[in-house]
């Protein structure tokens, strides 16, 4: 009867362990950094599904609209096993949440396929519509600039469609690579597009609500993180999707 006692506690203590570091990671249709509904889930997805195999904890996935997985996560009870990303730290957010790791870094970049269209000259931009990512850096940062017609989109794959077939004039994009990648997504040629302004790099992070992440975790994510950088497997990640 100990003895099964034992084994019974033994195996009790395992599973809270076990709970205890696994977690539900909510993300969006935010293409190529993550994906429900293309082949591949995305870079930032397969990322932290590596970070968190190698670190010997739990992942499980689920896809939201933007906006509702941020809500969800940053209005979560302190403590809850969630996780968000690809979301970007800027000063807006950062009383939310618990910044995990920063996964990839890139600059806001303004694009068109217009020629008449000033995309160097922010003041006479500010005459055009600028499709943007809901809730994201890029709205806050034409917010911040003084902006009035912005149009705010549920997916950034949305505005490079909107784009392409000349329904918007401009998009404020997370990175270029991001740009030239939804955009091809409409058979766009990326030859078209033409670079305008561009704000200073952020970095997408891996974030979750506070508490949630204990110091012990995070030193096996970013161990984890440093030897995927040295063996390789970050650059072919990336390579996966930015080609």
């Amino acid at each position: 009867m100990k003895t099964l006692f034992l084994i019974v506690m033994t195996f009790m203590l395992f599973c809270s362990q076990a709970h205890g570091e696994s977690f539900k990671l909510l993300s969006a249709e935010i293409p190529p950094f993550t994906s429900e509904t293309r082949e591949a889930e995305g870079f930032c997805i397969d990322l932290v599904r590596e970070l968190f195999k190698r670190s010997g904890m739990g992942l499980e996935i689920q896809f939201l609209p933007w906006a509702r997985a941020q809500y969800k996560v940053r209005t979560a009870p302190e403590g809850k096993a969630l996780l968000i990303t690809p979301l970007t730290r800027v000063p807006k957010r950062e009383a939310f949440y618990d910044w995990i790791l920063p996964l990839y870094e890139y600059k806001l970049q303004l694009i068109t396929n217009d020629g008449s269209v000033p995309v160097h000259d922010e003041a006479a931009m500010k005459a055009f519509e600028i499709c943007v990512l809901r809730e994201s850096p890029a709205q806050y940062k034409l917010e911040e600039k003084g902006f009035k017609k912005v149009y705010a989109a549920t997916t950034e794959l949305k505005c490079l469609q909107l784009l392409k077939h000349e329904r918007t004039k401009a998009v404020l994009v997370h990175g270029i690579v991001m740009g030239i990648h939804n955009y091809k997504a409409f058979d766009g040629d990326p030859k078209e597009l033409i670079r305008g302004i561009a704000y200073p790099g952020r970095a997408l992070y891996l974030a979750a609500p506070k508490g949630a992440v204990s110091k012990k975790m995070r030193d096996k994510l970013q161990r984890a993180m440093e030897k995927m950088k040295s063996d390789g497997t970050y650059d072919a990640i990336l390579g996966k999707y930015m080609n």
